[in-house]
């Protein structure tokens, strides 16, 4: 298992797709579309195209669905 300090969250996410890190559980304490973000910046760590990744996102955050959020995964920079 891979231990990561709980205040790098975009290591942590960078560990993700290594399924010796598996299985994932993903949330957060508010229910604020963080965890959507999240998914949806892993999505992007997969090399999803966009329209799927967005796709994915709108179908679980229905009428909860940010444009802001989605200009976030858009913009999440995989190439660290």
């Amino acid at each position: 298992m891979c231990k990561v300090p709980l205040f790098y969250p975009q290591v942590r996410l960078f560990h993700m797709p290594d399924v010796r890190n598996h299985p994932v559980l993903i949330h957060c304490k508010r229910g604020k579309h963080r965890t959507g973000c999240r998914v949806g910046c892993l999505r992007k760590l997969q090399r999803w195209c966009l329209s799927s990744i967005f796709d994915e996102y709108q179908r679980h955050a229905a009428a909860k669905a940010r444009v802001s959020d989605q200009r976030f995964m858009e913009l999440f920079d995989i190439s660290s």
